[in-house]
């Protein structure tokens, strides 16, 4: 009896993950630019950088 309420339950789990489908992951450009002025120390995320800079990350909020 166990093993198949537990069949039912990964089946329905499965049926629900395929079914609401899971999020994309997120892409965000962070460029960062202090013209004219050029070889400027910038701290991103507690990471020093030297203008000018710009990356991609895969997380994060607007």
């Amino acid at each position: 009896m166990k093993i198949k309420f537990f069949a039912l339950i990964t089946l329905s789990a499965t049926l629900i993950i395929m079914l609401a489908g899971c999020p994309t992951p997120t892409k965000f450009t962070l460029t960062v630019t202090t013209s004219p002025d050029l070889a400027l120390d910038i701290r991103i995320d507690g990471t020093l950088f030297t203008s000018p800079k710009g990356m991609i990350v895969n997380s994060g909020t607007t």
